[in-house]
C-alpha cells in the first residue's frame, strides 16, 4: 500500500516519456565506478517536487515508501546530503546544460502531438521563496528568487527558464528572453504571440514584435490619461462581431483620438484583439471594447513606438 498512488502514475508516464534515456544520454556521468548516474538524483527529485514538496528533506517521504519504489524500480534513492552535493556540482559544471537538452526534447516530443507550428509565448518572472542565506528579497517583500520562465500556451510546456536572483527586476532583458525562447523550438516553429505583464511594457519589445510580425498582448499603465483615452472610444467602434471576426481601427482614427502615450497602450490591447477573437470565434454576439479593447490597428505607422 502507499499514501503516493498518483505519483505512481507519474513515474510511469516520465518512464514512458522517455526520461532515463535522456539523463542516459545528455547527462554528465558519474565521477567514479561508485557514483550514482543522473537518473538517481533526477527522478526522485522530479517526483517529489510533483507530489508537493518543498525541500531536500521531503525526499525522505518518497525513501521510506517501498511499494511506490517496487512500483517504479527504484531500488537506489541517494541521501539527502548526497542529492545536495550532486545538485551543486549540476549547477557550477555542465549539467545545466544537459538538462536544457533534455527539456527540449521533452518539448519538441509535446509540440509533435499537438500538431500546430505558431506557437503563444507566456513569459513571466516567478518568485521562488528561498530559505538559503545567499537569496535576495524580490519585491514583493520576500527572500528567494525571481527566474524568468517561458511557458507555450498552447502545448502547455516551459520551453526556457532563466535563472534570477531575487533583486533583479521582472522587466530586466525582456528582449532578449523572447528570442531566446523562439531559438529552443524544433525546426520549422516559431513564436507568433507574445503576452506579457506589465515588466513588458517597454518600447524595444514592442518594436522587435512588430518588425518580426507577432502579435502581442502586454499589461500597460492604467494611468488617468490612458483609463480617459479608453472612455473615449465609442462602444459602437469596437464590437467585436464575430461573423466579422475582427473590427479594425486605421491610423487615421487612433491619432484623432489618442495622445501619444495613449496611443502606445491601446496599441498593445490592439495586437491582442485579432489572436484573442481567433480563440473565441465559436463565442456568440459581441465582446464591448471597454473592457477588452478589441481593435486592431490596420497598417503599422511609420514612426517607431518611443517611451516619453
Amino acid at each position: 500500500m502507499t499514501a503516493n498512488a498518483g505519483l505512481a502514475l507519474f513515474g510511469e508516464f516520465i518512464r514512458g516519456l522517455g526520461l532515463s534515456r535522456w539523463l542516459a544520454t545528455e547527462m554528465p556521468k558519474p565521477g567514479s565506478a561508485r557514483g550514482y548516474a543522473a537518473n538517481a538524483f533526477v527522478t526522485p527529485l522530479v517526483l517529489m517536487l510533483t507530489g508537493g514538496g518543498r525541500s531536500l528533506e521531503d525526499l525522505r517521504t518518497l525513501k521510506n515508501d517501498t511499494a511506490l519504489n517496487q512500483v517504479l524500480k527504484q531500488d537506489v534513492l541517494p541521501s539527502t546530503d548526497a542529492m545536495g552535493d550532486w545538485l551543486r556540482r549540476t549547477g557550477t559544471r555542465t549539467g545545466l546544460d544537459g538538462l536544457g537538452r533534455i527539456n527540449r526534447r521533452a518539448v519538441a516530443t509535446r509540440i509533435r502531438q499537438i500538431g500546430i507550428q505558431a506557437h503563444t509565448l507566456d513569459g513571466d518572472a516567478s518568485q521562488i521563496v528561498a530559505e538559503k542565506e545567499a537569496a535576495h528579497v524580490t519585491y514583493k517583500g520576500e527572500q528567494g528568487d525571481m527566474p524568468m520562465i517561458g511557458h507555450l500556451a498552447e502545448a502547455g510546456v516551459v520551453i526556457h527558464d532563466e535563472f534570477r536572483e531575487g533583486n533583479i527586476a521582472p522587466a530586466t532583458q525582456n528582449l532578449e528572453f523572447i528570442p531566446a525562447c523562439e531559438a529552443r523550438l524544433p525546426k520549422g516553429h516559431r513564436i507568433a504571440h507574445v503576452r506579457l505583464d506589465s515588466a513588458g511594457y517597454q518600447a524595444d519589445v514592442f518594436n522587435d514584435c512588430e518588425d518580426t510580425g507577432k502579435t502581442f498582448a502586454i499589461g500597460g499603465r492604467l494611468d488617468a490619461p490612458t483609463l480617459q483615452a479608453i472612455a473615449q472610444v465609442p462602444e459602437a467602434s469596437c464590437l467585436l462581431g464575430v461573423h466579422r471576426g475582427l473590427h479594425v481601427i486605421d491610423d487615421a482614427t487612433m491619432n484623432a483620438l489618442f495622445n501619444h502615450e495613449a496611443k502606445l497602450f491601446v496599441r498593445i490591447a490592439y495586437q491582442l484583439a485579432g489572436y484573442y477573437n481567433e480563440r473565441r470565434r465559436n463565442t456568440k454576439g459581441a465582446m464591448p471594447c471597454r473592457r477588452h479593447l478589441p481593435a486592431r490597428v490596420r497598417s503599422p505607422s511609420p514612426s517607431r513606438f518611443a517611451m516619453r
